[in-house]
């Protein structure tokens, strides 16, 4: 077994040359190559080139991303395995990844996978989800140096003040030849973010997206879906267009902002969001 661990050294706040002593006194017996990312877009191109068995991100979620976008260029696709040392690890939470670095290590070593549905939106892969509208405006105003000041909860923070900045699109969202409007839309590939339930009985491995649509534009509106969702009512908001779909399209007369797994991308006025069905081994 091959493994390739790519690590992105301004991720959180760890020690990095302490954390690579500890991983390669793990793997003393194993075949481990190591590459640091010295710039955006670096873990793809590692990924793409590699013909390891196992890639393991070790990063936040933003390497990850990077990385499956490596992968699935390829046509023999490696493992992923998740060093969880970013600032939110959204994919190492889910996955229920252990706390600790040396039970971490453990369970990259077992080799225990599950497939993973992987989505795209434009040629950009994700794993977590993709947004348009007021969450890419959010995650739009996150830079590297607030993430380390403020931490994971400069998420919300970054939340509640995109919504008094936010100038509101319509988008025209078809999925299965039924069109919605809506000024906010999330396409969701996991259900559970952190603590925070988006989607219930969402699944990761049916090759369906799950996606919300909200259709209101003033700022109450926004006030009172952001407060339902972090006190779990948003199920309770009839306004709220809840829907399950392997392709979507999303529309504007106004180029608007998008993300994929909280990397954004140029501002668009199309948006085609496809599934691909366990597209991915991940080891957890």
């Amino acid at each position: 077994m091959k493994y390739l661990l790519i690590l992105n050294p301004k991720a959180g706040s760890k020690n990095v040359s302490e954390l690579v002593k500890k991983i390669m006194l793990h793997f003393k017996s194993k075949f481990l190559d190591i590459l640091t990312t010295k710039k955006k877009g670096d873990a793809i191109g590692y990924a793409k080139a590699s013909k390891h068995d196992v890639i393991i991100a070790a990063g936040g979620d933003g390497t990850v991303n990077e990385i499956i976008n490596g992968i699935m260029c390829k046509k023999k696709r490696p493992k992923l395995a998740v060093l969880p040392i970013g600032t939110s690890n959204q994919l190492a939470k889910y996955l229920e990844m252990p706390t600790f670095l040396g039970q971490q290590l453990d369970t990259i070593t077992n080799n225990n996978t599950r497939k993973l549905d992987v989505g795209n939106v434009n040629g950009r892969f994700f794993i977590l989800g993709a947004g348009f509208g007021l969450d890419a405006h959010a995650f739009n105003t996150i830079t590297p140096e607030i993430k380390k000041l403020f931490g994971e909860i400069v998420y919300p923070l970054s939340m509640a003040k995109a919504i008094f900045e936010y100038d509101p699109i319509p988008l025209v969202v078809e999925i299965n030849k039924n069109k919605y409007i809506g000024y906010y839309v999330l396409v969701c590939n996991i259900g559970k973010y952190g603590n925070f339930e988006l989607v219930k009985y969402a699944k990761t491995h049916d090759g369906l997206l799950d996606v919300l649509i909200f259709p209101k534009k003033e700022i109450p509106d926004y006030i009172r879906h952001f407060f339902a969702i972090l006190i779990q009512q948003h199920y309770n908001h009839d306004e709220i267009i809840y829907l399950k779909a392997k392709k979507i399209s999303i529309k504007s007369e106004k180029p608007f902002l998008a993300h994929a797994d909280a990397e954004i991308l140029d501002r668009i006025k199309k948006a085609e969001i496809r599934v691909k069905k366990e597209a991915i081994s991940v080891i957890c």
